[in-house]
């Protein structure tokens, strides 16, 4: 039989989704900013960039985000500020 690996990633909390939990992160930090970039965004969450970048693609892709190519800057979606009204 083979020997099964451990996974050394921290303490396991049950019922938490560790990608879901930064992605929510992100949301509510962009919902205090008109606009953010990757990096004032990786460093704000002190997350890596590429995860920052690869959350926002994401958040852009569903239309919670929306990306000014002029600027390379991220805003609420549609779907971001569809919620918001929805919850007031």
């Amino acid at each position: 039989m083979a020997k099964s690996k451990k996974r050394k990633s921290g303490p396991k909390k049950p019922g938490f989704l560790k990608s879901a939990e930064r992605t929510l992160d992100v949301l509510e930090y962009m919902s205090n900013k008109e606009s953010i970039g990757v990096t004032e965004l990786a460093a704000a969450k002190k997350i890596g960039i590429s995860t920052a970048h690869r959350i926002l693609t994401t958040l852009v892709r569903r239309g919670f985000a929306a990306r000014n190519p002029k600027t390379r800057r991220y805003s609420p979606g549609r779907k971001l500020k569809k919620l918001a009204r929805l919850a007031k």
